[in-house]
């Protein structure tokens, strides 16, 4: 092949490579309904805007998969409300942080089946006040700069679920049925800190 010729088709190839990642980094701003989700060919990951034509209002409460948001394996209801604030990280660092714990963080294929990616951003609440001022639901979790959260409620996050990955094992009592097999798992990805602060299987 000519020199010219090899360079222009090293140089079409390199402009197709910046291409897709581009499209890639960008996965996280979508721009569809709540119901939708577009699937990113080279990460897998299905981008679940809470923008758009059919998206709650401002305040309103997001419409979650009721598979976890309330029948996950830790028992605690997740609610989340939209709000007009730009998210303070993409989709796709939400991922990254999952990513740094899991190996199917940024979608792709785990066992060699396709892992699905779903997300969702605004004010995150899971559990729910109890009797007497109690918190039903994970409380002290810590966080990167040492502090400790008391309870998750309020706090600006992405929901991220998978599909196609181990879920969580359940403990089997001596004469009981077996644990149910779970492979999907939910992850709240906390934005101000960059870290996860809570996930559960469905």
């Amino acid at each position: 092949m000519p020199t010219r010729v090899r360079d222009r088709c090293i140089f079409t190839s390199f402009i197709a490579f910046l291409t897709g990642m581009l499209l890639v980094a960008g996965s996280g701003c979508g721009t569809t309904s709540p119901a939708l989700s577009t699937i990113d060919r080279q990460s897998g990951a299905g981008v679940t805007s809470t923008s758009g034509p059919d998206a709650p209002a401002i305040g309103e409460r997001i419409p979650l998969p009721a598979d976890f948001s309330t029948k996950n394996s830790s028992g605690a209801p997740v609610r989340l409300i939209r709000t007009a604030d730009p998210p303070l990280i993409s989709q796709r660092e939400a991922m990254e942080v999952v990513a740094e714990r899991f190996p199917w963080g940024l979608g792709g294929k785990y066992e060699g089946k396709p892992v699905s990616v779903q997300g969702w951003y605004g004010i995150g609440t899971i559990g729910s006040p109890g009797p007497k001022g109690w918190w039903a639901g994970d409380r002290n979790m810590p966080l990167p700069d040492g502090q400790v959260l008391d309870h998750i409620e309020g706090r600006s996050m992405w929901l991220l679920a998978y599909g196609n990955v181990p879920g969580i094992m359940g403990s089997q009592a001596l004469y009981g049925p077996p644990p149910p097999i779970y492979h999907h798992n939910v992850y709240a990805v906390d934005a101000r800190t960059r870290s996860i602060i809570w996930f559960a299987s469905y």
